[in-house]
């Protein structure tokens, strides 16, 4: 089950090569978890992580306003997610429609995440069935690569939080029982997903404005756009809590390496440095004293 995390994260480190990527940062409180352990993986599962990972980040310049029930989104926002997630949920969707109604209204919580996360990672290429997941230890959703009758083996890979990247099973810190909700055969790539999904039709503000007011009249609802407090207690009636979700990951310091004629590569938690401080700008917006009054306001019942 996710889990509600308020604080600043660990500082990462750098590097100065032109490339540079970014050490992914740590749960506040839980640094000893970072042993950098070696995980061996065969070729093709490394594969899968990296394509995995990719299809993570593709997610989220699909969904780029984020999730109504990630603080750091709604306050980066200015509650623009709240609005575009109870818009996009204004209308039932088929399984098979989610993820294409989520990348038009470009936000969505963690239902909407893995949705779009599983039809791009499915869509990749890879030999193995991909399966978008529901938890029944907690309300949450991700997405898992591989045959689910051999424990072990799968991988995980969960857009939901603001760090998310890909892992083997055993490192996936927030579900360990689920139902598969859609399953996608091992199938060709068509790049043509992608294109769709991160740069297709989007709903104008006047649609999600008009969408987000219909249905917050139908439930007795204050309707004012700049009322971000009113913003911030629908998102906990939509988004079933609120939450500060940095990682998905027991130890997120974990290599993930695999051995081929005597070659070591490894893949390495970490990202671009363009792509960390995207995220980063939404955590320092978290970090604010708005974040201390919104959890008075909850535990006020507000």
């Amino acid at each position: 089950m996710p889990f509600n995390l308020f604080g600043t994260s660990s500082g990462a480190s750098h590097r100065t090569r032109h490339d540079a990527k970014v050490m992914l940062p740590g749960k506040p409180g839980l640094e000893g978890t970072r042993n950098g352990r070696i995980i061996t993986v065969t070729e093709s599962q490394q594969q899968i992580l990296k394509k995995a990972n990719r299809s993570i980040e593709d997610t989220w310049k699909t969904l780029d306003k984020g999730s109504a029930n990630q603080i750091h989104d709604i306050l980066h926002t200015r509650g623009g997610v709240v609005k575009r997630t109870v818009a996009c949920r204004a209308e039932n969707s088929s399984e098979d429609n989610r993820p294409w109604r989520a990348a038009r209204f470009r936000a969505g919580n963690c239902g909407e995440m893995a949705a779009v996360n599983g039809l791009l990672l499915a869509s990749s290429g890879i030999s193995e069935p991909v399966a978008v997941c529901s938890a029944l230890d907690g309300d949450h959703a991700f997405v898992m690569v591989g045959d689910r009758r051999i424990n072990g083996e799968r991988i995980y890979s969960d857009a939901w939080p603001l760090y998310g990247r890909a892992d083997k099973e055993q490192n996936y810190d927030l579900s360990k029982r689920y139902r598969i909700v859609k399953e996608y055969a091992p199938q060709a790539a068509n790049p043509e997903v992608r294109e769709r999904l991160v740069h297709g039709d989007k709903a104008s503000r006047e649609e999600v404005n008009a969408l987000y007011q219909r249905e917050m009249r139908r439930e007795g609802q204050p309707i004012d756009s700049k009322d971000l407090s009113s913003l911030k207690q629908i998102a906990r009636r939509h988004g079933g809590g609120l939450y500060q979700q940095y990682q998905a990951s027991k130890n997120i310091n974990v290599y993930y390496q695999t051995e081929s004629g005597g070659d070591v590569t490894e893949l390495k938690p970490e990202m671009k440095r363009s792509v960390y401080e995207s995220r980063r700008r939404r955590q320092d917006d978290a970090t604010r004293t708005e974040v201390a009054e919104l959890m008075r306001n909850i535990n006020r019942g507000v």
